[in-house]
């Protein structure tokens, strides 16, 4: 889960430049949008991370009589 966490931020960091150089005129629209759709796969992969994590947690805890 941390290390999700920390491509998603990553991705972002690199979008929020792939941002600015498009503002400036030195990266094509279409290098932008993939750069956005990195973010988006890397957001989703991390929510996908934390949801597993409760679920294990969740069925942990149902194995061991909490619930």
């Amino acid at each position: 889960m941390k290390t999700t966490k920390e491509t998603y931020n990553l991705s972002k960091q690199i979008f929020l430049s792939a941002k600015e150089e498009f503002n400036i005129r030195t990266l094509l629209y279409s290098e932008l949008l993939e750069k956005e759709k990195t973010v988006i796969n890397a957001q989703t992969n991390y929510i996908n991370a934390v949801y597993n994590y409760f679920v294990a947690k969740l069925n942990y805890d149902v194995a061991k009589g909490v619930y």
